[in-house]
């Protein structure tokens, strides 16, 4: 009973209703009647710890992308990667320019 609500949500898989406009901006939590039921299913279950497994790692693969797309939306990140992009391009055109001479 002391599992997360997110994990308990994301047991089968994401599911439309998460993204509902009207709860969109506040977390619903699951009453403890809806734990208990989720709970029983899960107990009569033969693979609980692949659910749950599985469930987390939704959860934690989620999270990682969020970190990445916001990293990639930084400025320096930007910078960085344009400035990287422009010296590829200029060791072409440099070893391009050798070989023709």
């Amino acid at each position: 009973m002391q599992i997360n609500d997110n994990v308990l949500k994301n047991i089968n898989r994401f599911s439309v209703l998460l993204f509902d406009e009207q709860a969109r901006y506040s977390k619903q939590t699951i009453s403890i009647k809806e734990r208990e039921q989720i709970m029983d299913k899960l107990i009569k279950e033969k693979n609980l710890k692949e659910l749950l497994d599985r469930s987390v790692d939704k959860i934690l693969l989620t999270h990682r992308n969020t970190k990445i797309f916001l990293f990639m939306m930084t400025g320096p990140f930007l910078i960085l990667f344009q400035t990287v992009k422009y010296l590829i391009k200029a060791a072409v055109f440099f070893y391009l320019y050798r070989k023709t001479k």
